[in-house]
């Protein structure tokens, strides 16, 4: 997955971009399981 940005010579104060995600039960469930299982270490 690749986010595409801006430089920061290419934004000026008031200007909107942004890229969107679903997150999925699936995403959440794997998430949780990374999450917990960099806990356990």
């Amino acid at each position: 997955m690749v986010f595409q940005g801006k430089w920061c010579d290419e934004v000026k104060a008031g200007d909107a971009f942004g890229d969107s995600l679903t997150v999925t039960e699936t995403r959440l469930v794997l998430a949780a399981g990374m999450y917990f299982a960099s806990a356990a270490t």
